[in-house]
């Protein structure tokens, strides 16, 4: 089945309009690595700033009508599926990505389901997602409804697979290439100044306390935490900040929306990430890893398939918590040697070499497995 190729409609955000955005990035690298492969790629997608991101003779680009980067859901999947039925060819995957935001609420859920229609077309093709930052309870409320999923998550697969008719695909995100977030801290690349980067899950204001309060417990002269978490946070984490610091350690709190235009003051030491929600930040991963900044899992190993050898595992609690970060702030020669794994992990896990391969091995499972069960 693997020797002929695939035609591929990729279905793009209303965001992607943007030729600097993260999914504008990932759609362009997947889209020319598909077709540099012998496949034919169509993208149904708004108006493109920079048409030049798809330069190649087996990409389509077919541009949604009357769709701007702030339309609301509904419209935009009303008009992708008018697109998707003039295309004049046969189909064997769409390739829906990265369309659900975190907060699938009435309208975005009924558009997502409209979407997934079986009634799309005469003969519907195989959809599926990817997400670039969902956990499994908002991947469970997105495909509710839907019938097979095709996961690289043994639990959400066992979830979904009692039900079949379309099949819906979740990939780890994080292949795109938002490397301006971390461009300062890989061009002030010295030891001298520690920071550590932590990613607070945005509904979980206890794991923001711990983490806090492990910061009272280090004693290490200029350090200073970085916390990112959403606008609804912002208030709490900096209240928390402000009990936690001092002369000598700094917190600093951002906006998790405002990553792409954040410049960090100074040399990240380390990313600290609660391993309990990993789906929330595994777009952010190869983001660190790409800059060098080794990983802190607090909890349980389940990143540890992404994370390899370029990071270190503690229990969940501000003691151990605060010996970790210690630990790396004292021993320059294990830093050392967690930045350059990191980096070599991004090289090889996180490549987009990489990633087209397992893109189209999903691909190919999919088609696999939907044949199998319509017999």
């Amino acid at each position: 089945m693997k020797s002929r190729v695939l035609s591929i409609c990729l279905i793009a955000p209303p965001k992607h309009g943007s030729s600097h955005s993260s999914t504008t990035m990932y759609v362009s690298e997947l889209a020319r690595g598909l077709a540099s492969r012998g496949n034919t790629v169509h993208i149904l997608t708004t108006p493109l700033s920079d048409t030049t991101l798809y330069q190649n003779s087996s990409v389509f680009v077919h541009t949604l009508e009357g769709i701007t980067p702030h339309c609301s859901l509904r419209r935009f999947v009303n008009a992708a599926r008018k697109t998707y039925n003039k295309l004049n060819t046969a189909i064997d995957i769409v390739h829906c990505v990265d369309i659900p935001s975190k907060d699938i609420t009435g309208e975005k859920k009924a558009a997502v389901t409209t979407l997934l229609s079986p009634h799309i077309t005469a003969q519907p093709p195989h959809f599926f997602y990817s997400l670039f930052s969902q956990n499994e309870r908002n991947a469970r409320r997105i495909i509710s409804g839907s019938d097979t999923l095709i996961t690289l998550s043994a639990s959400l697969r066992r979830h979904i697979l009692r039900h079949c008719r379309i099949p819906v695909c979740f990939i780890p995100g994080g292949y795109a290439q938002r490397n301006t977030l971390f461009k300062n801290a890989e061009q002030n690349s010295a030891f001298d100044t520690t920071i550590v980067l932590s990613l607070i899950p945005d509904y979980s204001p206890a794991i923001m306390k711990r983490i806090i309060s492990s910061w009272q417990l280090i004693s290490v002269k200029k350090a200073r935490l970085l916390i990112l978490t959403n606008r609804k946070n912002i208030r709490l984490a900096q209240r928390l900040a402000n009990t936690a610091q001092n002369e000598e350690n700094r917190i600093s709190v951002y906006d998790i929306g405002m990553l792409e235009s954040t410049d960090f003051p100074a040399t990240v030491t380390a990313a600290v990430i609660h391993v309990k929600y990993p789906f929330d930040w595994i777009g952010e991963i190869p983001l660190l890893l790409s800059a060098g900044i080794p990983i802190i899992g607090i909890g349980e190993k389940s990143l540890a398939e992404y994370i390899g050898d370029a990071g270190v595992f503690c229990r969940d609690n501000p003691a151990d918590i605060a010996d970790t970060i210690r630990y790396l702030m004292d021993e320059t020669e294990s830093r050392f040697f967690l930045r350059c794994k990191a980096k070599e992990r991004v090289k090889h896990f996180f490549s987009v070499e990489n990633m087209i391969k397992q893109t189209l091995a999903l691909y190919w499972d999919i088609l696999k497995h939907t044949r199998h069960h319509n017999r």
